[in-house]
């Protein structure tokens, strides 16, 4: 801390500023009315360029420039590099630049909303134009030594990543999942045709704050609203907040979105004293925060022996019994099928719908795609991938927001979040009897020794699941554990 100990004033108004930011995100995603956003939309660039006034110190640059110079500890280095990247970007940008590409965002996120509601991929399509156009300028600005724009992108997932490394991954767990799900389909004992009780809207939102509890969500320093499009985000060390949607027919899509967020928030949660000490907070790679959303969701959410307690969630809401055995319950939320929305696939098929994101994303910044022509490629993979074709844009490629606000290179994370989340399941088997907690629904025991790893998520994810699990990055587990997960005859 003695080596960073000038920089921080300028620290700790940049955790304001983020904070301030995080709050109005928020609101623009869950409260903020229509006519209201495009201002909320003007605070939020008064607040980045807050945030570039900071970077473009003279003072706190020159603190940057003589820090790096120093015998610094790991996660002093760690908050030095990511701060000097934050400095050459403001240094090689101008204010018009920054001002142009923010509102090119913001823009598009706004244009999104209306897209989806219009179901209308020509409505969006001027604005996805600009913003393309912002992220491909961003991604040129930023190249140090990679060998493509999109690489650059990659780093929003994790640093340790390049994208010929991802492509190899990418392309032998396409061809197994691809493999495995005709397997699956030509054995009809493994098909599940239960049906599936109801739930309201009012009892959905009973039944995800049961979840949330059971594995471990502290209700005093969370929040929980409803948004188009779900998602996380950490305020302060004291408060990190999600949003849920519901379907009417299918409560499984928000149970498991609850389950996914309050993941991501015990994460932000248990970060250590030292991350906060050297204001590592967030800084840990996309590729770590799903691995520790998508450990929650499925490898213990979905597991077998989780299923009395996690159905007991949805009975008390339910306000009786689901006429589901455990085994039936169990059959009920692994169910395998082709489908088309990403966040409602199951654990074998999410992986494709990551890669058909993934493929249109690097050729998009790599200018080998251009907005036009995007929809039909991603009708096109769909096809030749899961075998099923979009009805319309919404549940085609309207249906995530991360392209809107020019979040490209993040899609990868989700998969590499099941990657390395196998991976460390397999770690903490070894440690723990995993089985035997979730059978009694003691999923914070298994919280409690995940402390030690989240307090290394600054790192980039082969150094940290090297380090966690004294293994190099393997696909392996993940590949073992589908395959073992669905097997057929």
């Amino acid at each position: 801390m003695e080596n960073i100990i000038e920089l921080k004033p300028y620290l700790d108004r940049v955790r304001k500023i983020r904070h301030l930011m995080s709050i109005l995100n928020y609101d623009l995603s869950t409260k903020a009315p229509l006519e209201g956003k495009e201002e909320e939309g003007r605070l939020m660039n008064e607040l980045s360029k807050g945030m570039d006034d900071i970077f473009l110190d003279p003072a706190f640059m020159d603190l940057i420039e003589k820090a790096r110079k120093k015998d610094l500890d790991r996660p002093e280095r760690a908050l030095i590099e990511n701060l000097y990247e934050n400095v050459l970007y403001v240094k090689k940008s101008s204010q018009e630049q920054r001002d142009r590409w923010n509102k090119a965002f913001m823009d598009c996120s706004l244009a999104w909303e209306r897209a989806v509601e219009e179901n209308s991929y020509q409505s969006y399509l001027p604005y996805f134009r600009k913003n393309v156009e912002a992220s491909r300028e961003i991604a040129r600005l930023k190249m140090e030594g990679e060998k493509t724009p999109y690489e650059v992108c990659l780093k929003l997932s994790d640093k340790g990543l390049s994208e010929e490394l991802i492509d190899r991954i990418f392309s032998r767990l396409k061809d197994f999942i691809i493999k495995k799900l005709k397997e699956i389909e030509a054995t009809p004992s493994t098909l599940n045709y239960i049906p599936l009780p109801e739930l309201d809207e009012d009892k959905q939102l009973i039944m995800c704050k049961n979840a949330l509890d059971l594995i471990g969500f502290p209700r005093s320093k969370t929040a929980i609203a409803t948004s188009l499009h779900p998602f996380s985000d950490f305020f302060s060390e004291g408060d990190s907040r999600i949003t849920l949607r519901f379907k009417p027919k299918d409560w499984r899509d928000a149970l498991y979105t609850a389950i996914h967020e309050g993941g991501h928030c015990l994460e932000f949660l248990h970060w250590s004293d030292e991350e906060f000490e050297n204001y590592l907070e967030g800084s840990a790679s996309m590729a770590i925060c799903e691995t520790h959303s998508r450990f929650y969701e499925n490898l213990l959410g979905r597991s077998r022996a989780l299923v009395p307690s996690l159905k007991k969630c949805v009975e008390d809401a339910y306000g009786g019994d689901l006429a589901l055995s455990d085994e039936e319950f169990y059959k009920k939320v692994n169910e395998v099928k082709r489908s088309l929305i990403r966040t409602e696939a199951d654990e074998l098929t999410y992986s494709l719908h990551v890669i058909i994101r993934y493929e249109i994303e690097k050729d998009l910044i790599n200018g080998k795609l251009e907005p036009e022509d995007a929809k039909e490629v991603w009708n096109k993979k769909y096809q030749e991938y899961l075998g099923v074709s979009p009805k319309d844009d919404k549940t085609g490629i309207l249906q995530d927001v991360h392209w809107s606000d020019g979040s490209f290179g993040y899609f990868p994370s989700y998969a590499l979040g099941n990657i390395y989340g196998a991976q460390l399941l397999h770690y903490v088997r070894k440690n723990l009897d995993v089985d035997g907690l979730l059978s009694k629904g003691d999923i914070p025991s298994i919280t409690k020794f995940l402390e030690k790893e989240i307090a290394l998520d600054y790192l980039p994810g082969p150094i940290w699941i090297k380090e966690v699990t004294g293994e190099e990055f393997n696909i392996d587990y993940f590949i073992s554990y589908l395959d073992n997960k669905y097997p057929v005859k």
